[in-house]
């Protein structure tokens, strides 16, 4: 009897071991849930056009540019009887209207060959417009200017056709400012 006594008397020790880790296991593998919430930030913009204008002495051609979008981030700009070496201008504004800084990152122009195009920064004039950062409710002044081509020395040589109206559009490629890797 002794015998089954004393087995009787280990079991139960093992047994009580048993049950102690198996609880213990069962507490280690207790799911956890966390549940929050996030709110992000937009990034927006618009362009909004000021005024057009012209260095020329017979006052013949005209320039207009108008915003298009949804999204406004181009402009169409229209050339109407223009001659070789007019040159006109667009004034525009480039809002940031979100909540993260913008940067402009390019610009994508459309034109034909017989068209020369460049871009002055009116806020800090000499300064590249790539890489122009935006805060939230900020905008900055860009002028286009357009100027018309001849050179028939060039191959092909550029001439610009007779009553023709020049249609083109400029797209600024605008991205949140911690995107953006400078050239």
């Amino acid at each position: 009897m002794t015998n089954i006594n004393s087995r009787k008397t280990l079991i139960l020790p093992i047994l009580i071991m048993a049950l102690m880790i198996g609880f213990a296991a069962a507490n280690w593998t207790d799911q956890l849930t966390i549940t929050g919430e996030i709110k992000t930030g937009e990034v927006d913009s618009m362009l909004s056009y000021h005024t057009v204008g012209d260095i020329e002495t017979k006052d013949i051609g005209q320039i207009t540019g108008e915003p298009i979008g949804p999204p406004w981030k181009t402009i169409k700009i229209t050339i109407t009887n223009a001659y070789p070496g007019y040159i006109g201008w667009v004034h525009f504004d480039i809002h940031a209207l979100g909540t993260i800084p913008l940067i402009i990152s390019d610009i994508v122009i459309d034109a034909p060959p017989e068209l020369k195009i460049w871009a002055e920064n009116l806020d800090h004039p000499g300064e590249p417009i790539i890489g122009i950062q935006l805060h939230p409710c900020h905008e900055t002044g860009i002028k286009i200017y357009v100027e018309v081509l001849e050179d028939e020395a060039a191959v092909p040589p550029i001439e610009p056709q007779q009553l023709t109206t020049y249609e083109f559009t400029v797209t600024f490629v605008l991205i949140q400012y911690n995107g953006y890797t400078p050239p």
